[in-house]
């Protein structure tokens, strides 16, 4: 049975790396709920909100500095001769841009958010941001090298090393307050960074050379802009909503929505995590797409429904963990979040599919639409509390739905979804 499997999934290696990235964030989410355990059982509530709306902003500033690069390099990278220069030119301009940018945005906090305006007044917290802010745009960018290389096993062991070290530090930096749960995780990704890109070295013998290519960067700039402008509005809202919530609604709402996003992920990371699988594997054989779209469905429909069904069931037990406030607050949000990952996983396929077609500026066109909504419809449900941005999502998705089936239908391009007769 076990010679089987094996050769069943160095046959299927959309399912083998989607095995292996499932597993990855199955660690990353189980020591982030033991990490925000912890944190919960030995900071404020208050501290918590701040450090969530720390780690949203860096984590938006980190995905505005990768500029798609990370999609450029799955899409290209496979089928390259010029390997070492793809992944240093992008590292060069990542780099420069993340530093840049941290930098600006930290020195602009008084105004964006005074309850982050702490950081802009110590100059240790300052330097500290800016430098977490690029070793997190690094991280953003050796996921995707290394799933261009079919290297599921190694983004596992990378984040197997990320959260085993990221759970000392909450008790290490206690005197820091909210700056220390912050850099608690930012270490943590540090030393997985040195891992992930010192294994690349021994298993590609990838050369490390702060070095242009013109010829590189230019034969993935559009493809990258591209999904660049069309991620970033997808994923806007993940990290300026706890922002807007905590200029609102205060640091502890913060706090709630933060842990009940977490929570939240478990169920959204699987159509993450199967769709960039399905965006390699097309890749890597662009006349095999119908095939590999089928897999993924399959699959999603394998893992996805039960876990929506656990979370929906036994979300109340599983926000209890972090204390019973969180619980009550959340629970409503929660169940949902989860009815949303259906609707969510249907999106991500389609959006995959529209990506791999190479119809870029249909899905930037979608994804802002998406963007729009979400943040409308929040912003007209928060006078319902945080249940409110539950329903803002829930809508949002089943629209982008209807646009998708609408927009497949006329392209002729639903049969690739549909069951082979």
């Amino acid at each position: 049975m076990r010679s089987r499997i094996s050769a069943f999934l160095r046959e299927n290696t959309l399912y083998k790396n989607s095995l292996y990235l499932m597993m990855s964030n199955i660690v990353l989410m189980g020591a982030g709920f033991l990490f925000w355990i912890i944190a919960a059982r030995i900071y404020g509530t208050e501290e918590i909100g701040i450090a969530t709306s720390l780690f949203s902003l860096l984590s938006l500033l980190a995905s505005l500095s990768v500029l798609g690069l990370g999609s450029g390099l799955m899409r290209f990278l496979p089928t390259s001769d010029t390997k070492n220069e793809k992944i240093n030119s992008s590292i060069l301009i990542t780099v420069c841009t993340s530093l840049l940018l941290s930098a600006a945005v930290v020195l602009a906090l008084p105004q964006l958010s005074p309850s982050l305006a702490f950081v802009t007044h110590n100059n240790f917290f300052f330097l500290l941001f800016v430098f977490f802010t690029v070793t997190q745009t690094l991280n953003f960018l050796i996921e995707s090298i290394l799933l261009s290389f079919r290297e599921g096993k190694q983004v596992l062991i990378k984040n197997i090393l990320l959260s085993a070290t990221k759970l000392i530090f909450p008790f290490v930096l206690l005197f820091l307050g909210a700056f220390g749960i912050f850099s608690s995780i930012e270490l943590g990704v540090l030393i997985s960074v040195v891992y992930g890109y010192s294994i690349l070295t021994i298993l590609h013998n990838v050369k490390y050379k702060p070095t242009f290519h013109t010829a590189s960067v230019k034969q993935m700039s559009f493809f990258a802009f591209g999904n660049y402008i069309s991620g970033l509005a997808s994923s806007a809202p993940t990290y300026i909503l706890p922002i807007f919530i905590i200029n609102v609604l205060g640091p502890t709402s913060a706090a709630y929505y933060y842990i009940v996003a977490t929570t939240s992920n478990i169920l959204f990371m699987i159509p993450s995590v199967v769709s960039q699988n399905l965006l390699v594997e097309g890749s890597h054989n662009e006349n095999e797409i119908k095939i590999h779209v089928r897999k993924a469905v399959k699959l999603l429909a394998v893992v996805l429904i039960p876990a929506i069904m656990g979370l929906i069931i036994f979300g109340n037990y599983v926000l209890l963990v972090f204390g019973k406030k969180y619980s009550i607050e959340g629970l409503h949000l929660l169940q949902l979040f989860a009815l949303s990952a259906i609707l969510v996983s249907a999106n991500y396929i389609f959006g995959t599919v529209i990506m791999l077609l190479h119809r870029i500026k249909l899905l930037i066109l979608l994804n802002v639409i998406a963007t729009v909504l979400i943040l409308v419809f929040s912003y007209l449900f928060l006078h319902m509390g945080l249940v409110g941005l539950g329903f803002a999502s829930l809508i949002t998705q089943a629209i982008l739905v209807v646009l998708y089936i609408i927009i497949f239908a006329r392209l002729k391009l639903l049969s690739l979804l549909l069951p082979s007769s």
